[in-house]
């Protein structure tokens, strides 16, 4: 070997070392960053065939376990489905409440049914009766507030199903257009690493919104599936557009849905974006929340009627809808409208005395009969081939809370089996210790190649001297 030849083979060295000592330091800086893979240093000898000795870079290597990130995706997809779950059912138990919580719906039936055997028993008493009509005024509003929370958690569903097909949308676009900077790089031989870490950061972004397939096409490209098939990225991204709601009542059945390619979707259980936060908000929003408020309906409609048939006027019973006499056929979102009697709220024009005498009543009759407002008490207590309405209210909030502990049990498997993915995938990243182990064999490294450069220094002294 020439000096020549020597001295080139040292400052390879060097330089290789000093690339090496850059991508240690940038592992190790960003441990922690989300979405960034280890990357390595692929050295290779240098190319006798072009007259050169010593070692060059031939690229930096990116560590990455496709099928653990590719489990890990589809596992945080299923952690924020279940959140969506849990969260409304929260929702839904805290506006129902527990009977022992005051002003919960349980609690609010009792006080009604409290003030009523006391009225009985005082039916001459206005304050008595004033009480059962605030009692059943309390009972009418706690039902519309209950309706309220579930008809604002669908409304709050459907805004951010908005939201998150706007950052699908933009995502997909953002990916595509890394996809061309990322060729272009790759063509033009500068490290693409950075790059690959940010689209993987995206892409880690839409698969909670929509579990996806990544598939590895030419020169670094990737293309885009869900798991349920749909394509969301090839040569392309797929147009995403969702038609928003701008109030949603009780009644209102037929909302926006998703279009694909101006292809509308079906976003029911097996659709082919099902799996991730996207689709449990569509659950949410045409599933659960219309469950919750049929279920609410139907303890409404038993109360008013159970209450009707012992005492109504013109059709209409203690509790009306919204005025008007109920209708067997529009029940849907009646919990929500349920009102008094104008007859019986003296703010209304009414009397409280025909809570004693009857709502066809024209004049206060005896005020010593208390036998109306026994058989109301009675009434609701009854079961008339159904439960009571305390027993109605039981099992709404026994569902509830049934359906709570199942979403909750799903939400911390996948919370879990989440985490442990995360873990996996952390012990393979980039781990301290080892980069610190290769630096010192890099400052190894840099040192002998300085060697080798500092004794041809010394040969090419003396022979200039010589």
């Amino acid at each position: 070997m020439t000096l020549t030849s020597a001295f080139s083979a040292a400052l390879s060295g060097l330089s290789a070392s000093a690339r090496r000592a850059e991508v240690v330091s940038a592992n190790i800086a960003n441990a922690q960053t989300p979405g960034y893979a280890r990357r390595q240093v692929d050295l290779t000898a240098a190319g006798p065939e072009a007259g050169r000795v010593g070692v060059q870079v031939r690229g930096i290597v990116r560590a990455q376990d496709a099928a653990l990130l590719a489990d890990r995706r589809l596992a945080q997809a299923g952690s924020a489905a279940a959140e969506v779950a849990v969260g409304f059912l929260k929702t839904a138990e805290d506006a129902f409440g527990p009977p022992d919580q005051p002003g919960s719906l349980g609690a609010r039936l009792a006080r009604l049914d409290s003030a009523l055997i006391t009225a009985s028993a005082q039916p001459g008493s206005d304050a008595r009766l004033a009480e059962v009509q605030g009692a059943l005024a309390s009972l009418a509003l706690g039902l519309q507030q209950a309706t309220a929370a579930v008809q604002s958690a669908r409304q709050a569903a459907d805004t951010r199903i908005a939201a998150e097909v706007g950052v699908l949308s933009t995502s997909l676009a953002q990916i595509d257009q890394l996809n061309d900077s990322i060729a272009a790089d790759r063509a033009a031989g500068t490290d693409i690493s950075p790059l690959l870490d940010q689209r993987q950061r995206l892409v880690d972004r839409l698969s909670t919104i929509v579990p996806v397939r990544e598939v590895l096409r030419d020169r670094d490209r990737i293309a885009l599936y869900s798991t349920g098939g749909a394509i969301l990225l090839e040569d392309n991204p797929v147009m995403l557009t969702f038609d928003r709601s701008a109030v949603i009542g009780a009644e209102d059945t037929a909302l926006g849905g998703i279009r694909l390619n101006d292809r509308p979707l079906d976003m029911g259980a097996g659709g082919v974006l099902d799996g991730g936060s996207l689709a449990a908000l569509f659950q949410l929003r045409d599933g659960l929340a219309p469950q919750a408020q049929a279920r609410l309906d139907r303890v409404a409609a038993d109360l008013a009627g159970r209450l009707a048939a012992t005492d109504s006027h013109d059709g209409r019973g203690w509790l009306t809808d919204r005025g008007r006499p109920l209708d067997p056929a529009q029940q849907t979102g009646l919990a929500g409208r349920l009102a008094v009697n104008a007859r019986l709220d003296p703010a209304q024009g009414g009397a409280l005395w025909r809570l004693r005498d009857g709502l066809a009543a024209t004049q206060p009759g005896a005020s010593g009969n208390g036998a109306r407002l026994t058989a109301q008490a009675e009434a609701l207590a009854a079961a008339q081939g159904s439960p009571s309405v305390s027993g109605l209210l039981a099992d709404l909030l026994g569902q509830t809370a049934q359906a709570r502990l199942g979403a909750e049990s799903q939400a911390s498997f996948a919370a879990a089996r989440t985490a442990t993915l995360e873990q996996a995938e952390k012990e393979k990243g980039v781990d301290t210790d080892v980069e610190l182990q290769d630096l010192m064999q890099v400052e190894q490294a840099y040192g002998a190649n300085a060697k080798v450069i500092q004794t041809l220094d010394d040969l090419m002294k003396l022979l200039l001297g010589a």
